[in-house]
């Protein structure tokens, strides 16, 4: 099982608010800023939809 698939399997799509969408593609536009702040805020990091999204772009940013 690939990470992506372990964290996305904690979500269901009803589940996913506007405002996790919002927060997921701002840690994309504003990485790796977005992601480590994410990662200080208590009740984003334990958002499933946001944590996955969250690791994916924080690994993005690292990486390129």
């Amino acid at each position: 099982m690939s990470m992506e698939e372990l964290f996305m399997s904690e979500y269901t799509p009803s589940d996913v608010t506007s405002d996790d969408k919002l927060w997921a593609a701002l840690a994309y536009i504003f990485t790796p800023l977005i992601p480590i702040i994410i990662l200080l805020l208590e009740d984003k990091k334990n958002r499933a939809y946001i944590r996955a999204h969250n690791a994916q772009a924080l690994a993005w940013g690292v990486v390129f």
